[in-house]
């Protein structure tokens, strides 16, 4: 039988080389998803009585009646969107917390409210994540 010669907290050398690389490649996913990802020029701000362009570059305070009369506060200040405050029972959408960068999204669904980060007018357009041919 052979000893525990060589192992660091019950885990053999490979393991902690196979952990080590599961890190490392996590690392580098989210460093390159942050250094390729941009910052957003407008939200696009959707409700039962439409869609609104909202410039993150001006601070403002929106309070929307959404389905159900589900009060909705939406708050756009310092570049970035997010839900202030919301009627619904769950909060998911107050907890989805700020959005700014290009395509991430936050959504009140029983108040049927949609918020989406956008290239601002005139900006460049978003990246591309496949291409079919």
């Amino acid at each position: 039988m052979k000893g525990k010669k060589g192992r660091f907290l019950g885990l053999r050398r490979g393991d902690l080389l196979l952990g080590a690389g599961v890190l490392l490649a996590g690392a580098v996913l989210l460093g390159g998803a942050a250094l390729f990802s941009r910052r957003g020029g407008q939200a696009v701000l959707t409700t039962p009585e439409g869609e609104r362009a909202l410039p993150l570059s001006e601070a403002v305070t929106l309070s929307i009646q959404g389905d159900n009369g589900i009060p909705v506060v939406i708050r756009v200040e310092d570049g970035a969107v997010w839900f202030e405050s919301s009627g619904c029972p769950d909060q998911i959408c107050v907890h989805s917390g700020r959005l700014t960068r290009t395509g991430e999204t936050a959504a009140c669904l029983p108040a049927g409210v949609l918020l989406r980060v956008e290239e601002g007018a005139g900006g460049e357009s978003a990246p591309v994540d496949a291409v079919a041919g």
